[in-house]
């Protein structure tokens, strides 16, 4: 039985490999491309999502540590 997680273990690792040397390779053939101006929604989805995590981030870990101090009670 144990035999089975470690297969399913190594399938994962030999997907994201694959998935990896798939991304490679195609940034490294379009390296040469014209990149496109972003149109409006995009913009606007690269700006949320950016906002997000400066604000996101910095409040997780701060709720963590306040947690983890015992501050809440």
């Amino acid at each position: 039985m144990p035999y089975i997680v470690l297969i399913a273990e190594f399938l994962t690792v030999a997907w994201f490999a694959t998935f990896l040397l798939l991304i490679g390779r195609l940034a490294s053939e379009s390296r040469g491309l014209p990149t496109p101006r972003l149109d409006r929604p995009g913009r606007t989805l690269a700006a949320s999502v950016r906002l997000a995590y400066l604000i996101g981030l910095p409040t997780v870990f701060v709720v963590e540590i306040v947690r983890a101090l015992g501050l809440l009670g």
